[in-house]
């Protein structure tokens, strides 16, 4: 959790955090006092870079010079987090490589290849652990691959009667080196039977390539929305830059079909509303328009507010959590 920001400050992060901004820079500048908390609620909010690199060439930012430590201490954020990403796609060609090498189809999901595909600058899009999707029946034949390149099992807890559709696995002396292999985007217990979005419906996305523009936003929807309901900037902001064609056109007809047979349609568009209206994104609220008109849809869009994202993160986040409770039954209802 990060410390409070006031009004003006929130909107000086959500300008900041975004790279292909539409919004207009806040009038009032920020109280010199609210540098520190700003650039802690970007680190937990995943969008450090941006918000870094885009506040030191902004003198009017800030009312009052602000202490030099707070940039160079997350200057020092960066370099970790750089670190990490990269370490993490080292391993995670290893990995692709042996999957390939046993004839298992698999694919690099969101992290690495969002940042690639849909940031002007890969450093801008970190990410924390690294996602592989296999296909169903292939997860089992993965594990003995995992375990001889070094792998082992996390040790987080889980519920062995549960399925979560996924595996996570570290290398001993580097527990937080965290790579998942999946065969669902959506892990939730409560959707089991209702939706899945496997490696065949991303591949049908982007017409045979699940790494495809029209792949990437369905992902990045079905991820934020489903996965996380956007409690973080980064994944509204992934959505956001898909919806622009940062990775290339987005073939809305064939996302709609793809939506509609894996229920995942008002979630969809859900995301796309929210997205555009939090960063005042055109080309999102037209791509919602076009997919879907319906009233669950308006209704959704008066549950799901721009306050929702960036207080998920600090004091006042259970103020949302009502908001965010209603849409996921809405979504199963609507499925």
């Amino acid at each position: 959790m990060h410390p409070r920001l006031d009004r003006n400050a929130l909107d000086w992060l959500t300008f900041l955090a975004d790279p292909g901004s539409q919004m207009a820079q806040p009038s009032q500048a920020m109280h010199w006092a609210q540098a520190a908390p700003l650039l802690a609620a970007a680190t937990i909010h995943g969008v450090l870079p941006n918000v870094l690199r885009r506040l030191e060439k902004n003198g009017d930012a800030f009312d009052e010079p602000i202490d030099a430590k707070v940039i160079l201490e997350h200057r020092g954020i960066l370099v970790q987090l750089a670190g990490h990403s990269l370490r993490l796609e080292h391993h995670g060609k290893i990995v692709m490589d042996a999957l390939a090498a046993a004839g298992m189809r698999a694919a690099i999901i969101k992290g690495p290849v969002f940042a690639a595909r849909l940031y002007p600058d890969a450093a801008l899009r970190p990410f924390s652990d690294l996602d592989i999707l296999v296909d169903r029946s292939a997860r089992a034949q993965a594990r003995p691959i995992m375990k001889k390149l070094g792998f082992r099992p996390s040790l987080h807890p889980s519920d062995d009667a549960v399925d979560h559709h996924e595996d996570q696995w570290i290398l001993p002396g580097a527990s937080n080196l965290l790579i998942e292999v999946q065969d669902d985007l959506v892990h939730a217990p409560s959707f089991a039977s209702r939706v899945t979005v496997g490696l065949d419906a991303l591949s049908e996305a982007g017409d045979g390539d699940p790494t495809a523009a029209t792949a990437l936003l369905f992902s990045a929807a079905v991820h934020g929305a489903l996965g996380h309901q956007f409690e973080r900037l980064r994944f509204a902001i992934d959505l956001c830059q898909a919806s622009r064609g940062a990775a290339g056109p987005i073939d809305t007809d064939r996302l709609r079909r793809v939506a509609v047979r894996t229920r995942t349609l008002l979630p969809l568009v859900a995301g796309l509303d929210l997205v555009g209206r939090l960063f005042h994104e055109p080309a999102a609220i037209r791509m919602a328009e076009q997919l879907d008109r319906s009233a669950l849809r308006a209704l959704c869009r008066r549950l799901w507010r721009s306050e929702m994202v960036l207080q998920a993160q600090g004091p006042a986040r259970n103020a949302g959590a009502w908001r965010r409770k209603l849409a996921r039954e809405i979504f199963k209802r609507a499925v």
